[in-house]
């Protein structure tokens, strides 16, 4: 196997490929990065168990030059840092035992990895959509802070965003039990699907590569992302998630209008030790005051107010998560907001005019 690339080319494509890679795997396949050399393409595929990518390269004769044809298993990181070192054409060659990357008079060689790439099935399924890239991206971003980020103890299903489907709007929800975030995408065509896939996984789908719109895919064991000689795609989980029919409410007793940078700038200015066991922020709201208060214990207290808001129903003292709100707020724009909080006081809903497609839904704290 013999070829010669651009380095600019090659430096992009191992940059998108070691994404996908686990450099500590102990399955040393996956710390590898397997090239498919024929005359008319490069083929790079990359898999770390839970994601897989495959990235053709068309051959031009200008760009890219190959030789001899053939394939070959490289560690990915040492052929990422190896690429870093040289500066125009590379030339990457291997006879079975050894592989040698070299431009002029600067030179390496490693050695082959006597080993199987497993088999992965790229193959398109026949459930597929198109859907704007910047929507669902944003979608993703709006919604993931709520999946759980704790590496034990909690549930994988809590660590996902459920994606579902009614007619042509596709809904993602997010939820860790103490908040839920969702918001609905209208997509190309009806579709019938509902699938959970790990947050950190398909946040990673979304490359900047990405064009205007990508072709998404679901079957039983597989969701994936598609475009112009690329897929990436990953496992899905297998478990049912969590219920959340019935947790938005629908009625309130309370509504606060405030603006969102309003709410913001009070909020950054009454918290002032940002650490998980100081997150409490305590919520006083009358018709004139809405007032934000921090306590804590052996360090001291803090109070913030601002009457450039407005109160629907009766005056309320509740204690929120600021960690939670903040998160919140950034699915909107610098837009009013509205806070709904449920006949019970145990929900708030946020939701704004400048994203009616999202909804965020919190717990608030209790006290004891």
């Amino acid at each position: 196997m013999k070829f010669t690339i651009k380095k600019n080319i090659l430096d992009q494509t191992i940059e998108f490929i070691s994404k996908y890679v686990d450099s500590i795997n102990v399955f040393m396949p996956f710390r590898c990065v397997k090239i498919d050399v024929s005359f008319d393409k490069i083929t790079f595929i990359a898999s770390n168990g839970l994601m897989s990518t495959k990235k053709i390269l068309k051959v031009d004769e200008i760009n890219i030059k190959v030789e001899v044809p053939g394939t070959v298993l490289i560690n990915n990181q040492y052929f990422k840092n190896i690429i870093k070192k040289l500066n125009n054409e590379i030339s990457v060659e291997s006879n079975g035992k050894t592989i040698k990357i070299w431009e002029n008079e600067i030179s390496y060689a490693l050695n082959c990895f006597d080993i199987e790439f497993p088999n992965i099935d790229f193959k398109k399924p026949e459930n597929s959509f198109e859907i704007n890239t910047n929507k669902l991206e944003k979608a993703i971003r709006n919604v993931s802070f709520s999946a759980s980020s704790e590496t034990s103890g909690k549930s994988l299903i809590l660590k996902c965003i459920n994606f579902s489907s009614k007619n042509d709007i596709l809904r993602l929800v997010a939820t860790d039990t103490f908040r839920l975030s969702t918001e609905t995408i209208k997509i190309n065509k009806p579709i019938n699907v509902n699938f959970s896939i790990e947050s950190k996984n398909i946040k990673n789908m979304i490359t900047k590569e990405a064009p205007k719109n990508v072709i998404m895919f679901i079957d039983e064991s597989k969701v994936g992302i598609v475009y112009e000689n690329t897929i990436i795609q990953s496992s899905i989980v297998d478990v049912p998630f969590v219920s959340f029919e019935g947790i938005i409410p629908t009625e309130f007793s309370r509504k606060i209008s405030i603006k969102k940078s309003e709410l913001l700038d009070l909020l950054n200015k009454v918290v002032f030790i940002q650490q998980e066991k100081y997150n409490r922020v305590e919520f006083k709201i009358n018709k004139d005051l809405l007032t934000l208060s921090t306590n804590l214990s052996d360090i001291g207290q803090s109070t913030g107010s601002t009457t450039e808001f407005e109160l629907i129903g009766d005056p309320i003292d509740i204690d929120f998560n600021y960690v939670f709100i903040k998160d919140a707020l950034t699915a909107f724009e610098n837009d009013e907001i509205n806070l709904c909080i449920n006949k019970n006081g145990n929900i708030m809903l946020i939701v704004s005019k400048s994203n009616e497609n999202n909804k965020q839904v919190i717990t608030p704290l209790r006290r004891y």
